[in-house]
């Protein structure tokens, strides 16, 4: 997976293109492994919409390469903060992970 993300990497230009290529290889291993769900893209939250969201594991995308400042980390984190919130009250839930991620850079929000 590593490898296919550098790959990846190599072609994506925007946002968009990580999403879109990511989500690709995340769906073979999900398939690989049989896991039984259906992401959802683009799903509403509050002020704003979660990039993706795996049952209990929401992902925010940056744009490639985009997360080599504290600000624009911290950035991300509060757009996940938010996202993780709205997603937990409207699935009546606290066990939610984020994750940030722009390619080659990655974080964890719990």
């Amino acid at each position: 997976m590593v490898r296919q993300t550098k790959s990846l990497l190599e072609r994506a230009r925007t946002e968009e293109d990580l999403r879109i290529g990511f989500e690709k290889l995340l769906e073979s291993i999900r398939s690989e492994l049989n896991l039984q769900y259906v992401p959802k893209y683009e799903k509403s939250a509050y002020k704003g919409r979660s990039d993706a969201v795996h049952g209990q594991l929401i992902i925010e995308y940056e744009a490639p390469r985009s997360l080599f400042s504290k600000s624009r980390v911290d950035h991300a984190y509060k757009q996940l903060v938010d996202y993780l919130k709205a997603e937990m009250e409207a699935e009546k839930t606290t066990k939610m992970v984020g994750v940030g991620f722009d390619g080659e850079n990655i974080f964890f929000v719990k």
